[in-house]
């Protein structure tokens, strides 16, 4: 009995080491690195857009982590697959004027490449607290911008204060969520094995 209770106490241990070591691994879902799409004109990019406006990039960070098989292990993760890139505003021709505003962009195929420090037109889309931009949004370096800016005229400056989208967890709160996963996977799997331990125990005191 207790060499079969140390069997399944190794097996235990052994779910929970595979467990947190896949966790920690980061992979990455492939796409193929291919944007096919005609070079959006003003008038259409303005329309499509939630926000337009000028900035430079303050900050690139990663974006929120792709959580896996979601509903069973919602701890463990793939690499992000965007970027969450920080403006201070300048310009706006759309949107709420915010000071700052946080954009996401893919970091595969259609992503925008942007760099921090540089000076944008921004057309970006979605929700207001969750905008996103890439290549076919008609994003463009500011100092490429002449056509749209002509169209678009004078903007209105960034007079509103804060930013429009929530700050992103802190590498310590991601960090305590997975080993709160991690933690919760641990107590059902003991008792799991401690449910089968009392069972079997039952089993055999019934058969003497």
């Amino acid at each position: 009995m207790r060499v079969q209770s140390k069997g399944y106490i190794r097996l235990t241990f052994s779910l929970i080491v595979v467990l947190f070591l896949f966790g920690l691994h980061p992979t990455r879902t492939v796409a193929p690195d291919l944007c096919l799409c005609l070079p959006a004109r003003p008038k259409e990019a303005f329309n499509q857009a939630t926000a337009v406006f000028s900035s430079e990039v303050a900050t690139i960070t990663p974006g929120p982590l792709e959580w896996q098989v979601s509903r069973f292990f919602p701890y463990l993760y793939t690499y992000p697959n965007s970027l969450r890139v920080t403006f201070q505003v300048d310009e706006v021709w759309k949107g709420t004027p915010y000071q700052n505003l946080v954009v996401s962009t893919p970091t595969y195929s259609c992503g925008y490449s942007f760099q921090v420090g540089k000076k944008f037109l921004v057309y970006a889309s979605g929700s207001e607290d969750q905008l996103h931009t890439g290549l076919c949004s008609g994003t463009s370096f500011y100092s490429q911008s002449t056509a749209s800016l002509a169209f678009l005229g004078r903007g209105q400056p960034a007079m509103v204060e804060g930013s429009n989208a929530p700050l992103p967890l802190t590498p310590e709160q991601v960090m305590l969520r997975f080993l709160g996963g991690c933690l919760g996977i641990m107590v059902v799997l003991l008792l799991a094995v401690w449910a089968i331990l009392k069972r079997r125990t039952a089993r055999e005191t019934a058969e003497m």
